[in-house]
């Protein structure tokens, strides 16, 4: 007869592990809205169509003129606005889970070449 002893185990789970977990992209970097195009504000454009591109923190949420636009690994983000002849107010809006918003509002003038 052969005497294997008793065997014995112990289960680790996960709540008995210490677990630190890596503060979060709110707590790291603080919260911004940049712009990289257009370079103005407020400028003239003689094109029917004007790409607004710029930065913000990767996690927030950005809004162009109510068109969802997801940032990418590094936070920028790009979207083609089609412009009517005249005044054309595009308004980009970052918020974070967190609550924070940053906003933009740029008029932009589209007179057609003739």
């Amino acid at each position: 007869m052969v005497n294997l002893g008793q065997a014995s185990s112990k289960v680790i789970s996960s709540s008995d592990a210490a677990s630190v977990s890596p503060p979060g992209p709110d707590s790291l970097t603080p919260f911004f809205l940049e712009l990289d195009s257009p370079e103005a504000m407020d400028t003239v454009v003689t094109e029917s169509s004007l790409t607004v591109e710029g930065r913000t923190r990767i996690d927030a949420f950005v809004t162009i003129n109510e068109h969802v636009v997801e940032p990418d690994i590094d936070g920028r983000f790009s979207q083609v606005m089609d412009l009517e002849p005249g005044l054309n107010i595009i308004e980009i809006i970052s918020s974070s889970a967190g609550g924070q918003q940053k906003s933009l509002i740029l008029g932009i003038g589209y007179r057609p070449e003739e």
